[in-house]
């Protein structure tokens, strides 16, 4: 069954290998046709640990790109830009997506 929400946001919870196929089920259920999941995860999970998850996303008919940060602030808010371009380093982001399968495919997974 496909979910009805346009928009997740996972932060943080890839490190807990344990927990992927929990999540992945997670998504599946609540993403809708058409939404995006943006994940984002800290250095210290490792890329391999993402690459699992991502592969595990895969096999439940989603599709993954990873988000490269630009060094410019692109936000409206004032921030403080000290060390901007390093704590960017250290974080992953990924969209997620539905493969270009119908809902009535994605229905049945």
């Amino acid at each position: 069954m496909v979910g009805e929400f346009d928009v997740l946001f996972l932060a943080d919870l890839l490190w807990y290998t344990s927990a992927h196929e929990a999540l992945v089920n997670s998504i599946v259920t609540l993403l809708a046709v058409g939404g995006k999941a943006w994940i984002g995860c800290g250095e210290y999970t490792t890329m391999e640990t993402c690459e699992a998850f991502m592969s595990l996303a895969e096999t439940k008919g989603l599709e993954s790109r990873r988000i490269s940060l630009s060094d410019q602030w692109q936000g409206t808010n004032e921030i403080s830009f000290t060390n901007l371009e390093e704590r960017k380093k250290k974080v992953w982001l990924w969209e997620m997506r539905w493969m270009n399968i119908e809902r009535d495919q994605v229905n049945k997974l």
